[in-house]
Parts: structure tokens; C-alpha cells; sequence
């Protein structure tokens, strides 16, 4: 890998959980590890908890082992509860399942090329949690740690690499917006939302917020509003954009930037409510 492609990668993922959506390109990427769950090498995982406002309709998508119900407990009071990607886990009183990322000794970790190549020049030598994207119903994390007994993170290692430009695309379309590293596109975005949705600067703010933020108490604790403004606020916003749903917003604001791409808007069957 190139000396540019690792410093891009850290830049990606200083930002990584607002990373956006390219439904099309994603399509495949997600064909690609259902084939792999399949071989044998995965898992998916469903899980519910309101706590987390997560239902059947969420899935995580990792390259997984599971733990021997003798290790569960201890695993998660002293290690698990640390990683912040596994809160989700760690937090779920149901206990029907546990699920656990693959692992890799820190010894076998340093002597691989993406640890030489990706990890080192950027200073990361213990470990590193890789979200590609969020949205209120879809997760996908790559995750390696070290100080366990499997190779299985080397497989997975290559997978990055493979969807590394599915990610740099993702991430240049929420930047944008976003806005993030360029004021001048997101006034000129914002200019370009008010003349042709006819939406208010605040209603800009709240759009742009939902995307990342997903819930209205998120928005809300954000913006530093009360949680009844953000809802008549995206009322107003989903009737000028003639969406009937809050997730949909995100799918309309990536068309509206990049109007040039063939996206496949999110399944209606798995979208929240207005009021979430």
C-alpha cells in the first residue's frame, strides 16, 4: 500500500462512525461477506435490546467466534465492557447469544503487512475498531484486537484492503454533507437545499444532524433544543422533501450532493418511526 493510502486511511477514520451510504456500491460489499458468513468464517448476528433501539430488523455483520459459556462472564467484566463497540454486547441482558470480534496475539499482529503497512506509520500498535458505516439500522464494524489464540484476523485484514475504496467513496460523500473539512461546500449545499426545498437554516442544521446523529433526542441534545422543536422541525423537513420517513432523509441528501450515482434507497420494512 502506498504511503498516501494509509495516511488517507487515518484520516477516514477519524471521522469513521459518520461515514454515509452508497446504497449500490454497498449492495455488493454486503453480497460479498453474506458468502463468507456462509463458508463458514463468519457469523450474523441479530440482536435485541430497546436500550439500544435495536430490533430484528438490525444486523451485525463481523467476522466473529463465539465464546465458550465458562469464559463469558469473566471475558466480559474485565475485557469486553473496555472495547467501546462492545458496549452493545456487553449491555444486553438478554444473553441469548455472545458474539465476539476475531482475534490475533500481538506478536502474529505486528509481523503482518497491514500492521506494517497501515497500522504502524500511524501509531496504532495495540489495536483498532474500523466502523464502514452507521445508520440508525445497519452496522458494519471490522475489528482487531490481540492477545487471544486465532488467525482468523489475518482473512479479515484482507477484507479491508478489498473494500478500502468502497470506504474512501462512502466517506467523500459524507463529508460532503457534512461539510466537514470544507465550509464552502456545506454553505453551498445549504444555499442549494433552501432554494430547492425551501428549508430554513435550522431545518438544514436538523437534516444534516439526523444523518449521523439518528435519534430526535440525539439531535436535540446536539443542537441544544428541546426534543418537541427537532420533531416539528423534521415534520416541516420530510413534508418539503416529500419523504415519508426519517430515514430517508440521509438517501435524499447523498442524491441531492451526488446526483450522478444510482443509489438503491434504504428497505421502507426497516425504517424508524418519525417520532424516534
Amino acid at each position: 500500500m502506498k504511503e498516501c493510502d494509509y495516511k488517507k486511511l487515518y484520516e477516514l477514520t477519524s471521522d469513521i462512525y459518520k461515514i454515509g451510504l452508497d446504497w449500490s456500491a454497498w449492495e455488493g460489499v454486503l453480497e460479498y461477506f453474506a458468502s463468507y458468513v456462509k463458508n463458514g468464517k463468519g457469523s450474523i448476528t441479530v440482536r435485541q435490546n430497546s436500550t439500544f433501539e435495536i430490533d430484528i430488523d438490525n444486523f451485525y455483520l463481523t467476522k466473529t467466534w463465539n465464546l465458550g459459556s465458562e469464559s463469558i462472564d469473566p471475558y466480559r467484566r474485565y475485557l469486553y465492557k473496555h472495547d467501546v463497540w462492545a458496549s452493545l454486547e456487553y449491555n444486553n441482558t438478554e444473553g441469548k447469544l455472545c458474539v465476539f470480534s476475531d482475534h490475533l496475539p500481538k506478536r502474529e499482529l505486528l509481523q503482518t503487512r497491514f500492521y506494517k503497512e497501515w497500522l504502524d506509520p500511524i501509531g496504532i500498535s495495540d489495536g483498532v475498531a474500523i466502523q464502514l458505516f452507521e445508520t440508525k439500522k445497519i452496522r458494519i464494524v471490522f475489528k482487531i484486537f490481540h492477545d487471544d489464540n486465532t488467525e482468523a484476523v489475518l482473512d479479515l485484514c484482507r477484507d479491508i484492503e478489498k473494500v478500502y475504496p468502497h470506504l474512501c467513496k462512502a466517506t467523500e460523500i459524507h463529508m460532503k454533507i457534512l461539510g466537514i473539512g470544507n465550509g464552502v461546500d456545506y454553505q453551498t449545499q445549504a444555499n442549494q437545499l433552501k432554494e430547492k426545498y425551501g428549508l430554513t437554516p435550522k431545518e438544514i442544521e436538523v437534516a444534516t444532524a439526523s444523518v449521523y446523529l439518528g435519534t430526535n433526542k440525539k439531535i436535540a441534545e446536539s443542537l441544544g433544543v428541546n426534543e418537541s422543536t427537532i420533531k416539528k422541525h423534521i415534520k416541516s423537513i420530510l413534508k418539503k422533501m416529500n419523504l415519508s420517513q426519517k430515514d430517508e432523509i440521509t438517501h435524499k441528501l447523498i442524491c441531492f450532493i451526488n446526483p450522478q450515482l444510482e443509489l438503491i434507497p434504504p428497505n421502507p420494512m426497516c425504517s424508524g418511526e418519525i417520532n424516534s
